[in-house]
């Protein structure tokens, strides 16, 4: 078995080049939750969800940075939709979302975010469906450091584009903290 490269140190990282980054990822929700057949609202869905997604992280000089995610929710059919006997289905939704950030120190840094969504139309017992998400929120977030360790995180974000479903605007604060070991120097070599 051959080991893999020795891992990074919290130095050897925020020393590492700026370079652009590729990701994967995979959600999954399961059917959790409260769900009763019998009722039209429910907290549960009664049915899987999966999001593959791809993300790529595109530095721009020395302060700006580039993110962008874009992926696909699929779902599995609800059998036990209102009034317990109904099986519902739901097409794929397409997802977008990015985020340009501009650092004005390591830890002091704002960004503006967008986000995109589009298809997820639900079918109850194959009736032609009429809900189709197309959706788009804007917003900025700003994070600001508090000592070595912690910064907050405030967030607003409004519906640009809303087609379906409610708009509203959010907002959001965050209390963040950083668990790795800060950076010491190394000592000095006896003379």
């Amino acid at each position: 078995m051959t080991p893999g490269a020795p891992a990074a140190s919290a130095v050897g990282i925020a020393k590492s080049p700026r370079r652009t980054i590729l990701g994967t990822s995979l959600n999954v929700v399961a059917p959790t939750g409260e769900y009763f057949p019998h009722k039209l609202i429910n907290l549960g869905t009664n049915r899987w969800a999966f999001r593959p997604e791809l993300a790529v992280s595109q530095p721009i000089g020395q302060r700006w940075l580039l993110d962008a995610y874009t992926g696909v929710w699929f779902f599995t059919a609800n059998h036990e939709s209102y009034p317990g006997t109904v099986r519902k289905t739901q097409s794929p939704l397409g997802s977008f979302q990015a985020h340009l950030s501009y650092n004005f120190t390591r830890k002091l840094w704002a960004a503006l975010d967008v986000t995109y969504y589009e298809g997820g139309r639900t079918t109850v017992e194959g009736a032609a469906p009429t809900d189709l998400q197309n959706n788009m929120r804007a917003g900025g977030t700003l994070a600001l450091p508090v000592g070595q360790r912690h910064s907050i995180k405030i967030a607003l974000s409004r519906g640009a584009i809303v087609r379906l479903g409610a708009n509203f605007t959010s907002y959001s604060f965050a209390w963040q903290t950083a668990w790795a070991p800060r950076a010491t120097p190394a000592p000095e070599a006896p003379r």
